[in-house]
């Protein structure tokens, strides 16, 4: 009697794991299509290296801490080889769409490290994209940048997040 309780509640694991892996995949069978670029502004000009691009090939709902500890972080640099400095803005655009109340992401650059809910960020919103200002700064003349980028689903997030089509670029924009 003992033994088909556990057995039971065994089975009862494995298919709510297996649900829930299953229904919160928000990438299945859709598309993730994720760029970067400097947008630059007047005769301001800067450099975006990607080191590790993000990939956000199958995301699915998960913690803060889940995430920072499961998924491998994009690396960028920002040049600035102009003989100015430069005032610049670190841009996450995602497309028209897809709710950005459902994204958490972290941001390291310098030794300043970010965690936050893009909700909570300076937003400005297009006919065909939203941007979400992570960070402004000035780069120095010759001067590199590195920093670290990481965005995930918030654990909250329910079946309303499957099989959409998602379009998210990192921008720096001068000014």
């Amino acid at each position: 009697m003992k033994d088909k309780g556990i057995i039971r509640l065994s089975t009862e694991i494995f298919v709510a794991l297996l649900i829930v892996v299953f229904s919160f995949n928000i990438f299945n069978n859709g598309e993730t299509i994720n760029k970067a670029f400097a947008y630059n502004s007047g005769n301001r000009q800067i450099m975006l290296n990607v080191i590790r691009p993000l990939d956000l090939s199958n995301i699915f709902p998960i913690t803060d801490s889940e995430a920072l500890n499961n998924y491998e972080k994009a690396q960028y640099q920002i040049i600035n080889n102009e003989s100015n400095n430069v005032n610049y803005k670190i841009i996450y655009r995602i497309s028209r769409g897809i709710d950005f109340n459902w994204f958490n992401y972290y941001l390291k650059i310098y030794d300043e490290e970010k965690i936050d809910k893009f909700i909570n960020q300076n937003i400005r919103e297009n006919i065909d994209y939203i941007d979400i200002i992570l960070y402004e700064g000035t780069i120095r003349k010759n001067e590199k940048i590195d920093f670290e980028y990481l965005m995930w689903l918030d654990y909250s997030v329910g079946n309303e997040a499957q099989n959409k089509t998602f379009n998210g670029e990192i921008i720096i924009e001068t000014y």
